[in-house]
């Protein structure tokens, strides 16, 4: 069992840095590849329209501007973000998804899995279990592979990648 920090500077800055990754997760959640495809499905076209029916029927522009740019703004932020906000939660989503594994919480685990798309068989699914996997502790203890995933080819990850779903 870990002791807890020596100092209250060094508790506040474990306290912040906890908190940091957890507004780093729910900013991930916000620039995925899924939340991508919704936002070009639903929002645009609906700012579109606010801006239709502005022209048509009149009202106020700050209105039409906030209805299409807000959206524009959600969609240039997920395209430009989304890899390197990705590096940055990876080790605080690896060491979530070992503890799920490791402490038997299967629903956590799922809904990491499925948040975080490594179990599926796209890119974004492989590029995902390649950034995760190393600090997935259940994962590296089990295949000494993974800890030079990098190194591999993407057929090799693919393996892995079934083989972590198997052992889970």
């Amino acid at each position: 069992e870990e002791e807890p920090p020596s100092s209250g500077c060094d508790y506040m800055w474990m306290t912040f840095l906890f908190k940091g990754m957890t507004f780093l997760g729910v900013v991930y959640k916000q620039c995925t590849r899924a939340k991508l495809r919704l936002l070009l499905i639903e929002n645009l076209p609906q700012g579109f329209m606010a801006v239709v029916f502005l022209f048509q029927a009149g009202g106020s522009i700050f209105v039409g501007v906030m209805n299409l740019g807000i959206p524009t703004a959600q969609i240039v932020f997920a395209v430009l973000f989304f890899k390197t906000i990705r590096g940055y939660v990876s080790p605080w989503f690896g060491k979530k998804l070992d503890a799920a594994i490791s402490g038997g919480n299967v629903f956590l685990e799922e809904q990491l899995r499925k948040d975080l798309a490594i179990g599926i068989r796209d890119t974004d699914g492989l590029e995902n279990f390649k950034q995760i996997a190393p600090f997935v502790g259940t994962f590296t203890k089990t295949f000494d592979a993974l800890k030079k995933i990098n190194e591999l080819s993407d057929e090799q990850v693919q393996y892995l990648q079934a083989a972590c779903e198997v052992i889970t």
